[in-house]
């Protein structure tokens, strides 16, 4: 298991630099959930920066704790209201708690579980321990109303998809159960769905340099104008490296689309200089930001191909359009962030002979936290299982599972 990365923990450590032994753990941890004695070390981390409700979470599931673990894990509790459904989402259990059933740890799992469903009404399917699985009754809709209004009055989220805010709200006021509460969550994870990837743009101004480009007819200006504005959302700035390479590799296994479906897009449209697309090709872009869809549009015109991009939440409305390729380029993490299985059920509904899936190899932070390696596990697992011929290219950024799937 991960020995390699155990020993340059331990050197990180050695070396005083608990941030970057803090971030190995977590890529551990989610490599090797079922690893309990992962958890005990990044707790030991998370007490030597005083944080000690964050050591408290990771020390949970000890059974033999000492005094300053026992007051950690109070603290963690106090910081999850004493709530069984707040400490099971905060401690994140990705394994199989089947494993570890006669264990203090899983017993500790199974009681919380227990709770959670008889109070909050979380639900537990052929062993598996999932606590983002909860009960669907729909919040009042006054209550509902009160949230969304709240969210999308904000400058950050007035632009965002409806059925996104009104998705994420709902979710978040079940679990809650007050307004104020509830709000606050939405906006937390609205920031984790979209905010933590963009930076600030003004799309008039970038619209008006991409017209000054094309109007000057120097595809070197225009590609110049391009690379800035992808720099602006995190997921294409990651992509900048690797662009000449990209998509050249992959219409060699696909072939160049005619009909080209871009799902949860971001500013993926502004690489059409080094797609090598026909004039005639149609674009689809979706994403759930209204004033990006707009800008998109423009640019798209722009450079003489159809408006097609559309302000659409993937998990609300799936797209029925039919493709030759389907992009969900570094999508899934948040998709199963939202909703566990969402990628598999976004996937099984396209109508695209091939769909490219990508995961970034490094976090947003930079670290690379043997994402590969598990990315690579969990998707071919799920290929396996659905007997999907996958094709796999790994860049220095980004790791691309090409899917040949029923049209």
């Amino acid at each position: 298991m991960g020995r390699r990365a155990l020993r340059r923990i331990e050197e990180d450590l050695a070396a005083g630099d608990y941030g970057k032994a803090r971030d190995r753990l977590h890529g551990l941890i989610a490599t090797f959930p079922n690893d309990l004695t992962l958890r005990r070390k990044l707790g030991d981390i998370f007490w030597h920066l005083q944080y000690p409700a964050m050591a408290g979470r990771y020390w949970y599931l000890e059974e033999q704790k000492t005094p300053d673990m026992a007051a950690a894990c109070q603290a963690f509790e106090r910081s999850c209201g004493d709530d069984p459904l707040q400490i099971l989402l905060a401690l994140k259990f990705r394994g199989e708690i089947e494993a570890i059933r006669d264990t203090f740890a899983g017993q500790t799992l199974l009681t919380l579980q227990a709770r959670a469903k008889e109070e909050r009404g979380v639900y537990v399917e052929n062993g598996c321990f999932d606590p983002m699985e909860m009960d669907r009754r729909p919040p009042p809709p006054a209550e509902l109303d009160e949230v969304i209004s709240a969210v999308a009055s904000a400058k950050k989220y007035h632009t965002l998809s409806l059925d996104t805010i009104r998705r994420v709200a709902g979710r978040e006021l079940a679990i809650y159960g007050s307004v104020k509460a509830a709000t606050r969550a939405t906006r937390r994870r609205l920031h984790q769905i979209y905010g933590a990837f963009d930076r600030e743009m003004d799309y008039e101004a970038a619209y008006r340099r991409l017209e000054a480009a094309c109007g000057a007819g120097s595809d070197e200006e225009i590609r110049a104008v391009c690379r800035e504005l992808l720099s602006r959302h995190s997921s294409t700035a990651e992509r900048l490296p690797i662009l000449d390479r990209f998509y050249p590799a992959i219409w060699e296994v696909t072939g160049r689309p005619t009909t080209l479906l871009d799902l949860g897009c971001g500013l993926n449209p502004l690489a059409l200089p080094w797609m090598s697309l026909l004039p005639d090709t149609r674009y689809i872009a979706l994403d759930i930001a209204a004033d990006r869809v707009h800008f998109l549009n423009r640019y798209l015109a722009l450079a003489g191909l159809q408006p097609l991009a559309r302000c659409q939440d993937l998990l609300v409305h799936p797209p029925d359009d039919a493709a030759d390729v389907a992009l969900l380029l570094k999508m899934s993490p948040s998709l199963e962030r939202q909703e566990k299985g969402a990628t598999l059920r976004l996937m099984e509904q396209l109508r695209a002979p091939f769909i490219v899936v990508s995961f970034a190899v490094k976090s947003l932070g930079g670290r690379q936290k043997g994402m590969v390696e598990h990315y690579r596990q969990q998707f071919l697992g799920w290929a396996a299982a659905r007997q999907w011929s996958v094709e796999q290219l790994l860049f220095e950024t980004e790791l691309v599972f090409i899917v040949k799937h029923r049209a």
